[in-house]
């Protein structure tokens, strides 16, 4: 995320950023999607092939369509998810 806190306003676009290390294993398909805590309905979800020049593969969360809660943010790599985060929105 653009900050490293878990707990956000919903007053101001979030982005979620995953970066990528210099050498890729191999080439995939990428996605950040954003699920509300809890529930498997995916809010938002932003795909990218990966490329072996590809650096950083961002995503402009909607947040402000979504009320307050708790959310997960999910870094997946074809069928793996690599990473998930849970934040807030107050």
């Amino acid at each position: 995320m653009n900050d490293h806190s878990d707990h956000f306003k919903n007053n101001a676009v979030l982005i979620a950023m995953a970066i990528y290390p210099d050498k890729k294993e191999s080439l995939r398909q990428a996605q950040l999607y954003v699920t509300k805590r809890g529930d498997s309905e995916v809010l938002q979800v932003q795909k990218e092939r990966e490329t072996a020049d590809l650096a950083v593969f961002e995503m402009r969360l909607k947040n402000l369509e979504w009320g307050p809660g708790e959310y997960t943010l999910y870094f997946k790599r074809g069928l793996e998810i690599q990473m998930k985060l849970d934040f807030t929105l107050e």
